[in-house]
């Protein structure tokens, strides 16, 4: 039996639809419950409701991921935004050692002291800088992956 090419065509309730929501759409995107018209008008509605669902939705989210890929500032975001992670770490670890020394009953001395900050100081470089490098080489290839661009001599 032919589709009616004129006249009000509306979705059955439980298709393309919750039970919550059947009759209070059409489920094909396009506000209402029924169409007036002949199947170029319905395709006609459905295509401009998603294309406006489209451009509500996905648009922004496509212009935020542009944004960074495009931005030659945020390797260096990353890496600072890495170092102060490590920065933060790494400055409890006077504390941590403290009640290590105190948990085996044992007090360093001067030279014991500087040895033990000197070891925390290399450390905290040391995780810093691959902290950094870590960050803006995954900047890069998160941004270079977004533009479709292999990733090539990252520095």
């Amino acid at each position: 039996m032919p589709l009616p090419s004129t006249g009000a065509m509306t979705q059955p309730a439980g298709i393309g639809a919750s039970p919550a929501t059947a009759g209070a759409g059409t489920g094909y995107g396009v506000a209402g419950g029924s169409f007036s018209g002949d199947a170029n008008s319905l395709y006609t509605q459905v295509t401009q409701s998603e294309w406006q669902n489209y451009l509500q939705n996905f648009v922004p989210i496509e212009n935020q991921l542009i944004s960074f890929a495009q931005d030659p500032n945020k390797p260096a975001q990353a890496m600072a935004a890495a170092q102060t992670n490590v920065d933060q770490s790494m400055a409890q670890q006077p504390e941590i050692q403290a009640n290590r020394e105190a948990q085996y009953g044992i007090k360093l001395d001067n030279a014991g002291q500087q040895a033990a900050a000197t070891n925390t100081n290399l450390t905290t470089a040391l995780a810093g800088v691959d902290a950094q490098n870590r960050a803006k080489d995954t900047t890069i290839q998160q941004q270079q992956s977004i533009i479709g661009s292999p990733v090539t001599g990252l520095t």
